[in-house]
C-alpha cells in the first residue's frame, strides 16, 4: 500500500513538473483591425507573474498549473481575462476591443481669450532638483512600473506640459514605456492616463538622460498635480529582439534621498499600485523624474 502511494505521489509530481514547464505561444492582435498589439502585459491574477507581448503582439508565457485566470491589458484596449483552461490551446490568438477615448476627458487645452503670453519654461519634479551626482543607482526590473508625483504648487498659473524627464543609467539596448497619470482625488493613487497612446522608447547603451518631447499632446498641468511613471519592457539584442533577461534590467534609475516622503508607487505588468517606500540609508528613496512645463499669464 505506502508502495502505491509514493508511486502516485511522484506521478503527481511529475504531472505538475511537466506543467510548470509548459511554455503556451499565442498573439495579441486588435479585434477590429486584426493588427498585431504591442507590448502588451499579460499577467496571472493571482501573483505577480507574467510577461509582455513583443513588437508583433508575440508572447510566450509559462504555464502555472496552481494559478486559474490571467488579465490581458494594454492602453486604449478593454481589460481580457481569460482562464487558464484557455492557454491549453498553442499558438493562441487573443483579440482586444479597443477602447475611443473622448479627449476632453483627459486632456484640458488653454483658453486662448484668457491666455496672453507666455511666461518662463521650468522643470518641475525630483529631476528639478540640482545635485553634483546621483544620490543612488537603483536597478529596473521587467515590467515595473515606478510613478513619482509631481505637485502643481500654483494652480492659479496655467501650464502646458512639453517635457517628460528621467535621469538613467543605460547600460544595454533597451525599451520603456513613458507615462503620465492623474491623481486620484479619493486614494492619491495614480489613475486616468494622460497620453491616449503606447508612448514607447528605445535607449542605448551609455545614454545617460531620458528627454521626451510631449507638446503634440496639448496637455495642461492638473490642478492637483501628476504623476510621471517609467516601465521597464526589457532588453534588446542586437537584431533589437527581446532578450531573457529578468533580472538587472537596463536601465538602471537615480535617485535622490529625503528625510521626507512623496507620493511614490509601483505596479507590475499593469497591475494595482502599491507604495513604494523604499528606504536608503534610513531616508526615502525618491526616482528621478520630472516634467518641463510652459507657464502663461493671464
Amino acid at each position: 500500500m505506502m508502495k502505491f502511494i509514493l508511486f502516485f505521489l511522484i506521478l503527481c509530481s511529475i504531472n505538475v513538473f511537466a506543467q510548470e514547464n509548459t511554455l503556451v505561444k499565442g498573439k495579441i492582435i486588435n479585434l477590429e483591425t486584426k493588427e498585431p498589439i504591442p507590448y502588451c502585459s499579460i499577467v496571472y491574477l493571482k501573483k505577480d507573474k507574467g510577461v509582455f507581448s513583443d513588437s508583433l503582439g508575440n508572447f510566450i508565457l509559462k504555464k502555472d498549473p496552481l494559478l486559474d485566470s490571467i488579465q490581458i491589458t494594454s492602453l486604449g484596449y478593454e481589460k481580457k481575462l481569460l482562464s487558464i483552461q484557455i492557454l491549453e490551446a498553442n499558438n493562441l490568438v487573443i483579440s482586444l476591443k479597443p477602447i475611443y477615448f473622448k479627449l476632453n476627458e483627459v486632456a484640458i487645452t488653454p483658453d486662448d481669450n484668457k491666455i496672453k503670453q507666455k511666461k518662463n519654461k521650468k522643470k518641475l519634479g525630483p529631476i528639478a532638483t540640482k545635485l553634483n551626482s546621483p544620490k543612488g543607482i537603483g536597478p529596473g526590473v521587467l515590467g515595473r512600473i515606478s510613478a513619482i508625483y509631481v505637485a502643481n504648487q500654483t494652480q492659479n498659473i496655467p501650464k502646458k506640459i512639453t517635457e517628460v524627464h528621467y535621469d538613467l543609467r543605460n547600460r544595454k539596448n533597451s525599451i520603456v514605456r513613458v507615462q503620465l497619470y492623474h491623481r486620484n482625488e479619493l486614494t492619491n493613487l495614480p489613475d486616468k492616463a494622460l497620453i491616449l497612446e503606447d508612448l514607447i522608447v528605445k535607449l542605448k547603451p551609455g545614454q545617460n538622460r531620458l528627454n521626451v518631447n510631449i507638446e503634440k499632446y496639448n496637455l495642461m498641468m492638473p490642478n492637483n498635480g501628476l504623476f510621471v511613471s517609467l516601465q521597464w519592457l526589457g532588453e534588446l539584442d542586437a537584431k533589437g529582439r527581446h532578450t531573457n533577461t529578468y533580472l538587472n534590467i537596463s536601465p538602471d534609475y537615480t535617485f535622490n534621498v529625503d528625510d521626507h516622503n512623496i507620493l511614490n508607487y509601483v505596479s507590475f505588468l499593469n497591475k494595482n499600485w502599491i507604495a513604494d517606500n523604499f528606504f536608503y540609508e534610513k531616508k526615502y528613496w525618491i526616482p528621478r523624474f520630472g516634467i518641463s512645463v510652459i507657464e502663461y499669464s493671464k
